[in-house]
């Protein structure tokens, strides 16, 4: 004997097994409603088939929800699209049980029995008439009650009505949160940690000048004494007008041995830029042990003293190559953490979070130079959203939207992208927006249970007043003179369209 037992959304694990524990036949379709959370677990499933085997029942899980049914065939438990072909399913596998032995009756019955046959009387022709008559009767109406069986069938076709229904759920995503939270609207998040090292440059842009050229002249050493003097290359003299510029000769000269005796020498500044250009007859000290031996004076003054304009690095420069250098890392960071997600995870922009390891500049403030650089060391930082927990929470939300007799259509379903994030260090505030289609929850199992055997026009009536539809229902019975639905199920095609997606 077969039996049929329907599921709602409110039904779990326990509440399922509860209900092949009562069982009291050995055939049983399990119809279950799209969506049924508990059995979109593979633990679950294994335990639901665990109790039909050991109540040695022979169970049939009737279920449109594709993921469902993926699970329940992978721990080996049948699967079928409705309730006819379940009972197909059902008889299929009886039709496979090898028949009862019948026991041989003991040889002393045997005997017995052949005796009493050949004591009874012979039947009178009568008695063989009446018989084959009764016979003939009971035969008849096993063949119209076949017919009446096998012959009729019907076609029923169901289109339910479809509410559009959206909503919208605030979600934090929550660093080292171990599950979600419905109540509080949290999801775990993860942190991912990257190190990179990156370059970059930007040119000097402060200006200054510098000396850059000596300036060059003469100067005339005179003796002081009767005895010849040697004036080396290098020897140091003086301007007293002014501040005081040096200057060292570029040859070595030698005076006779006599007054006043004089020679020329070059001489170049000691110090480049424009300070070296003295006037004529300012350079008149000579510096060391030399002096009282000779005097010195230039009769003309000196020029060729210069400056130059350079770059210099300011501290503009630095903060400018480290800002630019640091926006770079941004989206390089970002770049590096996005390989490191799987699956339906995202990270919220905002949560990057970038740190100085360290950071090294080849020049300093003031330094003379057309190029600044700069080498960063950075732990970039974010959090890992689950997109799954998000959409779970957003269904969950959804689904307590749908109208009563209703159910989600779960091929329906829109996640749409976060809105509104707000970041609080590690941890992210988002608004989630779903939407989707519910439509009419029809049970075919209902249907079936409340059609079979009845009146064509009963059976409308029924189905017409039971549930909402986007069409009329639509029932065609053959042969038409029967007007009525089969008695057998599965002489019933049973048709649940699924909603039109946008």
């Amino acid at each position: 004997m077969e039996q049929i037992i329907e599921l709602d959304y409110k039904d779990n694990i326990a509440s399922i097994r509860e209900k092949l524990d009562h069982a009291q036949v050995s055939e049983i379709q399990l119809v279950v409603p799209n969506g049924l959370a508990d059995l979109r677990n593979k633990v679950y499933l294994n335990l639901v088939k665990r109790k039909a085997q050991d109540k040695a029942i022979n169970l049939v899980l009737v279920v449109r929800d594709p993921e469902i049914r993926t699970l329940a065939k992978e721990v080996g438990l049948s699967v079928t699209s409705s309730v006819a072909k379940g009972h197909h399913l059902h008889l299929k596998k009886r039709s496979k049980r090898p028949p009862r032995e019948q026991k041989a009756p003991p040889a002393e019955t045997t005997r017995r029995s052949s005796a009493q046959v050949r004591l009874a009387k012979q039947p009178s022709a009568v008695s063989r008439a009446i018989t084959m008559l009764v016979v003939l009767g009971v035969l008849t109406a096993m063949a119209g009650g076949f017919v009446l069986m096998v012959v009729p069938e019907a076609t029923v076709t169901l289109s339910p009505a479809t509410e559009p229904v959206e909503a919208r759920i605030e979600i934090t995503a929550v660093p080292d949160l171990q599950a979600i939270d419905y109540e509080t609207g949290q999801v775990p998040a993860r942190v991912l940690n990257v190190e990179m090292e990156t370059s970059g440059s930007t040119p000097a842009t402060g200006k200054r000048d510098i000396a850059d050229a000596h300036a060059e002249g003469s100067v005339v050493f005179s003796n002081k004494t009767d005895q010849p003097v040697k004036v080396p290359k290098g020897t140091i003299v003086r301007s007293t007008a002014g501040t005081p510029v040096q200057f060292y000769t570029v040859a070595d000269t030698e005076l006779e041995g006599r007054r006043t005796a004089y020679r020329s020498v070059p001489i170049i500044a000691a110090e480049a830029g424009p300070n070296g250009n003295v006037r004529a007859s300012t350079i008149n000290v000579v510096e060391g042990a030399l002096a009282l031996q000779v005097d010195v004076i230039n009769v003309q003054g000196t020029s060729g003293g210069g400056l130059k304009q350079v770059s210099e690095v300011t501290s503009e420069d630095m903060a400018r190559v480290k800002n630019a250098l640091m926006q770079r890392i941004q989206q390089e960071a970002m770049a590096r953490l996005q390989a490191l997600i799987e699956g339906n995870e995202f990270i919220p922009a905002d949560t990057v979070k970038v740190d100085i390891a360290s950071e090294r500049y080849d020049q300093s403030a003031g330094a003379v130079a057309d190029v600044l650089n700069l080498t960063l060391k950075v732990v970039a930082q974010a959090a890992v959203v689950g997109g799954e927990d998000a959409n779970t929470l957003a269904r969950r939300m959804l689904e307590s939207m749908v109208p009563e007799g209703y159910v989600l259509y779960p091929e329906s379903i829109t996640y749409y992208p976060p809105e509104g994030l707000q970041v609080e260090g590690l941890a992210a505030r988002f608004m989630m927006r779903a939407s989707g289609l519910a439509w009419a929850n029809i049970s075919e199992a209902e249907v079936l249970n409340n059609i079979l055997g009845k009146p064509e026009s009963e059976a409308l009536t029924f189905l017409s007043e039971r549930w909402e539809y986007s069409q009329p229902p639509r029932l065609e019975v053959k042969p038409e003179w029967l007007g009525r639905v089969p008695w057998m199920p599965y002489r019933v095609a049973l048709t649940i369209e699924t909603p039109q997606l946008p």
